[in-house]
This record gives C-alpha cells, sequence and structure tokens, in this order.
C-alpha cells in the first residue's frame, strides 16, 4: 500500500501524481469499466453481415433454463447435504444445457454440432452460469445474414441499420405526400376539364407527383417480395429466439414457398399491394381510374407510421386496454342497441301513427298551431312524420343516444308524447355512455402503470444479469481489463480531504471509457476526442462537453508467442481461452490535452467557474493473489474555466504477464473472496430451511394425532370394554411418530 499523500501539496501547486482510492470504490469502478465490454453492438450504417450473439443473450437463457429446472433441482437439494446445497442453486441439468444449444445452433443454421460432456467440468450431470461462459468463449456463436435479409430488413426493420431509418423515413414522407396529393386532386381549384364541360382531372403536377410514389411504392414493395423467400424472420426476434430455444415444441425449417405465401397474405402487405394496384392497372385499362376503393385504400398506408419504434408503445398499451375492456366494450354495445330498439319504437309509437291522410297515403304528425282568421281560432297544423316505421326511427335514435344530433330539424319531435320519449332517450344515452367510458379510462390508467412497471422491471433485470456478466469476465477473463481505461473529470474544491479518497459525488462532472489499441508489435499514436457521459450511480445530474485524449503506445516485447497468446489477436472482440501465457509490456503515455463545455458547479462568485481536474484508472499490471492492480493518475487542475487546458502528461509501464496456470489460481481467488459475502447469507437459508421441515413434520404429526383422537372417540362409543387397548396402542403410534 502506497503512503497517503497529504492535501494541498507543501509547494502550493496542484497535485499531478498517482494515487490508490479503497478497495470498494476500485470494484465499483472496475464494474463500471468492464459493463462497457458486453454493450449492445452499436448500430450501423449498413446492416453487417454477422450478428454475433451477445453474452448477455446467453445469460438470459441460462435463466430460463434454471426456472425451468427448479422443481428437479430442488428435488436433487433434499438429496445433498447442506454444504454443498448452496453450489447446485443456481445450475442446469446437463440434458436441459444439451437441448438449448442443440436448439440455438439449428435455428441459426451452424452446422458445428454440440457436446454438452465437453463443457461439464465435474461431470456431475448438471451445469453452471461458469460452463455457460465456456460455450460463449468457446464456439463464438454467430448469426451469419444473407444478402436476401439484409435487403429485406433494410425495407422492413427500421431498426436493423441507418440506412433503414432512411428508407422508412423515406417511405413515410412517399405515404403523406401520396395521401395529400390523392386529397387535394378532389379539390375544384386544382382539377382541369379537358375538353371542356368533360369530366374533371387532376392537374398534371399531381399526377406526376403520383406517379413518382407510385414508382417508390413499387420499388419497395418489390424489393420485400423478391427476397422473402430467403428470411428467416424467427431469427431476429429475440423473444422468438428465446422461446423456441428454451422450449420444447418440434423444430422446423419453413419452407421458402411459405414464407413468400406467408409475406403476400399479411394484412399490412395487402394493403401495400392494394395501394400501387390501382395505378398499375391504370397503365392498361382506360378505366382504370374507377377504382375508387381501391384508391381510398392508399390512406390507410399512414398506419405504417405505427412501426417506428417511439410509437409502438403507445399502440401496444391502446391496444391492451381495448382487449381487456371487451366486456365493458360488449355491455356498451348491448345496451346501446336494446336502447335503440325501444325508444326507436316508442318514438313511432308517439308520432308515427297521428292520424291517417287518405289523400297522401302517409300518416301525419300534429307539428303546431296556426291562427285561423275566418273563425278567429288556433288550428292544428299536420305535416307528413318523417318516422314512417320503426326501422326508420332507429336513425333518430342512434344520433340522439350518441348525442350527435347532426341538426336536422325534421326528425325532431314535436309533439308532447315524442318530446318526453326524447327527454328520456336522452338521459338513458348519459348514463349508459359514462359507465363504460370510465370503466376503459380506469383500465387504460392501470395497463399504463403496468407497463411502465414492467419497463422498470425489465431494466432491472436487465442490470442483474449485466452484473453477473461482468463478474464473469472480471473472474475468468481478467485480461480484458488492460485494454479499458476510464477517465472521470471532477470539481477541485479548496480544503478537499485526502487524495487517497475518491471525489465527493457532488463533485462529479462526467466521464468517458476507452478502448485501447495496444498491439505486441508496433507502436501506436492516436487522438480521441470524447463526449463525456453521465453515470448513474453517481445520481441523477446534467454532464455537458468532450474532452481531448492522446496516448502513445511504445511496445517493450515482439515475442511472437505473446502475440499469439494476446486476446487482441482476436478481432471480433470477444473472450479467448487462455492460452499457455499472455504477455504484454511496454510504456503507455497518456496526455490530457484539453475540454469543452463543461458542466459549471463553482457558484460561490458570479464569473466564477469550476476547477477541472481528471482522474486516469487502467490495468497495466496483470492480478496478483486474486486481486486487481489499479493504477490511478490524478491530473493537475485548472482554475476557474469550463474549457480547461491541462497538456498533462503520465506514463504507465505494463507489466503484464499471466500463465494459464496464474489464470486458473485467480480464478479460485475470485471464488474464495466472494464467498464470504454470501456466507451469512447461507447459514440464514439453511436454518431457515430446517425450520421449515420441521414445520412440516410437527404439521404431520398433528394430523395424524386428530385421526387417532377421532378414531379412538368412535371406538369408545362402540366398544367401551377395548378403551384401555385402544389408548395405550395410540400412545405407541404417537412415541413413534415423535421418534
Amino acid at each position: 500500500m502506497k503512503p497517503p499523500l497529504a492535501y494541498p501539496p507543501s509547494d502550493g501547486q496542484s497535485p499531478n501524481q498517482e494515487v490508490q482510492f479503497p478497495a470498494r470504490d476500485l470494484d465499483v469502478l472496475n464494474f463500471r469499466m468492464l459493463s462497457t465490454v458486453e454493450a449492445p453492438m452499436p448500430k450501423r450504417f449498413f446492416m453487417p453481415g454477422v450478428l454475433p450473439i451477445s453474452l448477455l443473450r446467453i445469460r438470459i437463457i441460462f435463466t430460463e433454463l434454471v426456472k425451468q429446472a427448479e422443481d428437479e433441482r430442488k428435488k436433487l437439494l433434499r438429496r445433498l447435504p447442506l454444504a454443498e446445497q448452496e453450489s447446485k442453486r443456481d445450475q442446469v441439468p446437463t440434458e436441459a444445457f444439451q437441448r438449448a444449444f442443440e436448439r440455438l445452433l439449428f435455428l441459426i443454421e451452424d452446422p458445428t454440432g454440440f457436446d454438452s460432456s465437453e463443457f461439464d467440468a465435474d461431470s456431475d450431470g448438471w451445469i453452471s452460469w461458469r460452463e455457460f461462459f465456456f460455450v460463449y468463449r468457446k464456439k463464438n456463436i454467430q448469426i451469419k445474414v444473407s444478402w436476401c435479409e439484409r435487403i429485406f430488413l433494410t425495407f422492413d426493420d427500421p431498426d436493423s441499420s441507418y440506412l433503414a431509418q432512411i428508407v422508412s423515413l423515406v417511405v413515410l414522407l412517399t405515404i403523406i405526400v401520396s395521401s395529400a396529393t390523392f386529397i387535394l386532386g378532389t379539390l375544384p381549384q386544382c382539377q382541369i376539364q379537358d375538353p371542356e364541360y368533360s369530366e374533371p382531372k387532376a392537374v398534371k403536377a399531381l399526377e406526376v407527383i403520383e406517379e413518382v410514389c407510385l414508382g417508390l411504392f413499387c420499388v419497395e414493395y418489390l424489393a420485400r417480395l423478391l427476397t422473402v423467400w430467403n428470411v428467416r424472420l424467427e431469427i431476429f426476434d429475440e423473444q422468438s429466439v428465446l422461446d423456441t430455444v428454451v422450449g420444447f415444441d418440434p423444430l422446423y425449417r419453413r419452407l421458402r414457398f411459405m414464407r413468400l405465401l406467408r409475406f403476400v397474405f399479411t394484412p399490412s402487405n395487402l394493403i401495400d399491394l392494394a395501394a400501387i394496384l390501382p395505378g398499375l392497372l391504370s397503365q392498361f385499362i382506360s378505366n382504370g381510374e374507377g377504382f375508387v376503393v381501391l384508391r381510398l385504400i392508399r390512406l390507410t398506408r399512414i398506419f405504417r407510421a405505427f412501426k417506428s419504434p417511439a410509437l409502438q408503445e403507445p399502440v401496444a398499451v391502446l391496444y391492451i386496454t381495448l382487449t381487456q375492456s371487451t366486456k365493458a366494450l360488449y355491455v356498451l354495445v348491448f345496451n346501446l342497441l336494446l336502447g335503440i330498439v325501444i325508444f326507436g319504437s316508442l318514438m313511432y309509437l308517439a308520432e308515427g301513427q297521428d292520424r291517417w291522410n287518405e289523400d297522401t297515403q302517409v300518416f301525419e304528425r300534429k307539428t303546431g298551431l296556426t291562427w285561423d282568421t275566418e273563425s278567429r281560432q288556433w288550428e292544428d297544423v299536420y305535416e307528413a312524420s318523417p318516422f314512417r316505421s320503426i326501422p326508420d326511427t332507429f336513425w333518430w335514435a342512434m344520433v340522439t343516444a350518441t348525442t350527435v344530433g347532426y341538426g336536422e330539424l325534421s326528425n325532431t319531435a314535436t309533439t308532447p308524447y315524442g318530446k318526453i320519449v326524447a327527454v328520456i332517450t336522452m338521459l338513458f344515452s348519459l348514463v349508459i355512455l359514462a359507465l363504460p367510458v370510465g370503466v376503459i379510462g380506469g383500465t387504460f390508467s392501470t395497463v399504463w402503470d403496468d407497463y411502465k412497471t414492467g419497463r422498470k422491471n425489465a431494466a432491472r433485470n436487465t442490470e442483474v444479469e449485466m452484473h453477473y456478466i461482468t463478474k464473469e469476465i472480471q473472474r475468468l477473463d481478467p485480461a480484458r481489463l488492460n485494454k479499458l481505461m476510464l477517465i472521470e473529470v471532477w470539481h477541485e474544491k479548496e480544503g478537499d480531504g485526502d487524495l487517497n479518497d475518491r471525489p465527493d459525488d457532488s463533485k462529479y462532472m462526467g466521464e468517458a471509457i476507452l478502448r485501447l489499441e495496444l498491439p505486441h508489435d508496433k507502436e501506436v499514436t492516436k487522438t480521441y476526442k470524447v463526449r463525456l457521459n453521465s453515470n448513474p450511480e453517481v445520481g441523477q445530474r446534467t454532464v455537458t462537453g468532450s474532452i481531448v485524449v492522446k496516448y502513445e503506445w511504445k511496445p517493450g516485447s515482439t515475442d511472437p508467442k505473446a502475440r499469439a497468446a494476446s486476446p487482441d489477436s482476436q478481432d471480433d472482440g470477444r473472450v479467448v481461452q487462455w492460452a499457455s501465457s499472455f504477455q504484454l509490456s511496454g510504456q503507455l503515455k497518456v496526455t490530457l490535452v484539453q475540454a469543452d463545455r463543461l458542466v459549471n458547479l463553482d457558484f460561490s462568485s458570479r464569473y466564477g467557474g469550476p476547477n477541472p481536474f481528471c482522474t486516469v484508472l487502467c490495468h497495466p499490471m496483470s492480478p496478483q493473489d486474486g486481486c486487481h492492480r489499479e493504477v490511478i493518475w490524478r491530473s493537475p487542475s485548472v482554475k476557474h474555466t469550463c474549457n480547461p487546458k491541462w497538456d498533462a502528461s503520465h506514463t504507465f509501464d505494463f507489466r503484464w504477464h499471466m500463465t494459464k496456470e496464474q489464470a486458473t489460481r485467480f480464478q479460485d481467488c475470485m471464488e474464495l473472496s466472494s464467498r464470504p459475502q454470501t456466507a451469512s447469507k447461507t447459514k440464514l437459508e439453511q436454518v431457515a430451511h430446517t425450520i421449515k421441515e420441521i414445520g412440516e413434520g410437527l404439521i404431520e404429526v398433528r394430523k395424524d394425532m386428530y385421526s387417532l383422537s377421532t378414531r379412538l372417540d368412535q371406538l369408545a362409543a362402540t366398544r367401551p370394554g377395548k378403551v384401555m387397548a385402544v389408548t395405550a396402542n395410540k400412545a405407541a403410534v404417537s412415541v413413534e411418530h415423535l421418534r
């Protein structure tokens, strides 16, 4: 342990030297660095030809298999001593392990076989997460994407690449322009008559725009139609892959002709075909423009916007809400139809059969009063009733019950009885419409809350799985750390404590993690301008700005055996098995050049600014005695600025040497160091398990005693002479149970 560094230095200058943080802080920082190793594959402009199966997906498969084997594992734990039960709690049977990877390789059409015995190190018939991790390291499982699949997904899946996003945006804009053109073409101002007094048509400009849109639609539809026969849609859906791998249903490869038929008859693709069909037919049939219904269908293509990830979530919540509210909707429709029939019939009786006019052969109703100048009296005025039959009154009942009205004066009630029926209809409809709407609104709130809770739980589960993955990489492949460098930016305040303590979270200004290129046979000089990111573990705060970092690598060994054993010989970034030895030596000079637009954390004065400095963490030395050996450099600080220019350098001496035996010892040390953390939990679980077994046994004894007592009472009532014998027998049985 290095001696503590006093703060501030005696010469009054800002420190520029190596420091040491507590072990608990170093574990957090190592975890933070390794969490970037298995980050999701970044999106590219073009869809890649190979998609690797990430370690996170392997971990999720393992977790699902652990859940499936819960009952079988409980039976095994009952037969094992308490000391061995802890090691078997998170394991899966070899049969499930073999079945899962066989199904996975069959699904991605990997010709290589799979033998589970190769990874069952102790041959006990159970597979741990460590052995799952070895499969990931050795098998290098990848999905080879064909050209047909890359073309199809570019036009069909906006998340597959940046080019797919551009194509999706272009298609969406084309749909909007085509729909607007179709609508504007119905305006008299956008129509012409050639020759005069003939059927009006859209102006030439709108027709040209329509033809361009039609051409884009044809290209997009044909690109998917001609490639779908060779597209394995099931392997690009993560949830579908998981269900298939851990499931038990028989597997089969879909015929190419069936893929084509399924694509053609999908409702969304039928709409796409109907959108381009009128334009194509109009090129060959003179009355092609008469396909009005098909031309109207093109407006439904606007629903293609719902394929955007930003809109899928609200649509999914709305769909679930309607699905769960079907009973309320059924009640609404039933009561509405019942009210229409009842009140429509009442309105017909009130105003449809008032007086029969033999001249006009229709029923008339009283509509008002008029003054007769000759008789000088008010006389009734009758007009033909609009309610000629009960079905005719259904329209009035519908528009009244739905509070629409339409403003049709001829369909309003004019007689006293008709007005009474109308008022009752209005009140009935308000009650009937209000109750289901409240139920649907409550269901929507519940579904939305459940959806947000589910997303939080999914994020939490992913974080837990990533924790397991990071711990396994740190234990089984510590050489990953020598290619990572963590740079944290802090604000320095007067009177800060010991340099060997990590700064307080309130002084955090951002961080950046760099992946270093450290070859064994050549020098490397690179300069990066990296955007600063926030750390959720530090707290929710705004992080702005970027930092410029330069590093120079000078190798100290050119041994070809060392290069062959180095992890950087694998270009795909996957973990490789330990070779006979791994060596890395040389000098790494890191220069902090400057930073721009840092967040201001100093509000002591009106024109003040922060005093930023950096801590740089890397692993230039191989682990020893089961512990990582980190080196942390603290840069000098620059006073009162959000755009500091450090131009400070530090050289790290890399001396990384690890043989296969040392790697094995390191893994064992990591396992031993992790056991004390769960020792108390294990003992408590053992005590709880024992108490549970005792409680279950006492319950069984109590049931038997109650049964024997009941039989004794029955015998005492029927055979009094044998009561003493039965009592003695009962006591003997009770003693035997207690034993």
